[in-house]
């Protein structure tokens, strides 16, 4: 989990930073981080907004901040990055890397389209450190007879 946690912060989406490991038998076969599609312009969700300039950090839970969080364009959903898992995937399928039986780690839980993703892939096993706030992607994993759960015991790097 540590080394999703690292290439989480290559991440080039400025709202939030995900990373992913796929291995198998211990070995990592991938490994992937969120942002824009290849050699496009990165993500930017900058608040400018009063909250920010009073010290807050850039990224407001919905629950302390109900109106900062509808109005900012740095709590709202990045449409133009490209998950983590989705992006590991990829570079897997790009060369030829079989993920059939492989395991996933990814600092943050899927959501139901990188899950629809990580089915059709044949991973076996799904590891997150953060909770999504939805959780139809753990849902459909489980459905789909993935084990699915939340890395409990591991402490986030500062």
């Amino acid at each position: 989990m540590e080394t999703a946690f690292v290439w989480a912060r290559r991440s080039t989406c400025s709202r939030l930073h995900v990373g992913c490991v796929i291995h198998r038998e211990g070995r990592i076969l991938v490994q992937g981080y969120n942002g824009a599609p290849a050699g496009l312009e990165h993500c930017d969700h900058s608040c400018t907004c009063a909250e920010l300039e009073k010290g807050a950090s850039n990224h407001i839970p919905w629950r302390e901040n109900k109106e900062h969080y509808l109005a900012c364009a740095s709590q709202k959903p990045c449409l133009r990055a490209v998950h983590a898992e989705q992006n590991a995937i990829s570079f897997a399928a790009r060369w030829g890397v079989g993920l059939e039986g492989a395991e996933l780690f990814c600092t943050n839980q899927p959501c139901l389209a990188c899950a629809q993703t990580i089915i059709n892939a044949g991973i076996v096993r799904v590891i997150y450190a953060e909770p999504y706030r939805l959780r139809d992607g753990h849902e459909l994993l489980e459905e789909a007879g993935i084990e699915v759960g939340q890395f409990v015991d591991f402490a986030q790097p500062s």
